[in-house]
């Protein structure tokens, strides 16, 4: 079996795909055993294979998300496990798939969603902290306490893989799990995931943005209330104007039950939304 989890298009042609393969056969046959390691592959633009690597170790790795951050030079992120827990696993490469270096990062419950490059050669991650160790500073309890204890976490990277800086974030009154990030056009970070609140004897959960400066500073946030059941941003697309397009999941717990959106209705639906800058 082979999972992928980002494809981006390359802008020479052709597209990348990261994420993990329990295969040692076929197309996998680099893997030396069955067990889940990190795949990266390249492919030309009729989807033949031009370069493919597995590496890993004996621990259970998987790549979330993938970026170009300068030409020819690849940052991929996503999260190991391993006996003392999980860490944000991130992987350097060039244009022919070799490995410049992989590093881990945070304490025992953290893992790595998406990657961007930074302006410098470096790169930003964005994760999900579940602890306050090791690499993690300035983590808080949330506003949703022992449930969904976790902050969003974003941290920068030089071109050698060392960080430069790292921060923790969350609402006023929400907890916050990013998904995906991209970069705006007028040059600015923007997150986007669920967010939880407290409810009652239960928990929320919203669909949220959130826009940083280079430096992690906030620009802008926005929890959105909507209609119907639960939704949550999975994919951020930047169009032309500035405006945000994102993608999800919608349901009642993830098991549609309400009318508030056309189309069809399954126990998971595909959710898109255009938002304005």
């Amino acid at each position: 079996n082979v999972y992928a989890f980002d494809i981006p298009a390359l802008p020479e042609s052709g597209f990348i795909a990261v994420g993990y393969t329990n295969s040692s056969n076929f197309d996998m046959t680099g893997n030396i055993d069955s067990s889940a390691r990190a795949f990266i592959g390249r492919f030309d633009k009729d989807g033949h294979v031009i370069w493919k690597r597995i590496f890993g170790d004996t621990n259970f790795v998987e790549l979330r998300s993938v970026t170009e951050a300068s030409p020819g030079i690849f940052y991929a992120a996503g999260t190991i496990y391993t006996s003392n827990g999980q860490k944000v696993y991130v992987a350097k490469f060039n244009a022919d798939g070799d490995t410049l270096w992989t590093r881990a990062y945070g304490g025992s419950k953290e893992s790595g969603m998406s990657v961007l490059g930074a302006d410098d050669g470096g790169v930003y991650f964005l994760g999900i902290a579940g602890s306050s160790e090791g690499d993690v500073h300035d983590w808080e309890t949330p506003p949703t306490g022992d449930s969904y204890a976790i902050n969003l976490w974003l941290v920068k990277l030089d071109a050698a893989g060392t960080p430069q800086w790292d921060s923790c974030y969350f609402g006023q009154s929400h907890t916050y799990m990013g998904l995906d990030m991209q970069r705006t056009k007028d040059n600015k970070i923007i997150i986007g995931g669920e967010a939880f609140a407290p409810d009652g004897s239960g928990v929320s959960y919203s669909p949220f943005v959130l826009a940083l400066n280079n430096d992690g500073t906030r620009v802008m946030e926005k929890v959105y209330s909507l209609p119907g059941s639960r939704k949550q941003i999975r994919s951020i697309a930047v169009n032309d104007d500035n405006s945000f397009t994102i993608a999800g999941l919608a349901g009642d717990q993830f098991l549609m039950t309400d009318t508030s959106y056309s189309g069809i209705h399954g126990s998971i639906d595909l959710w898109v939304a255009t938002i304005d800058n």
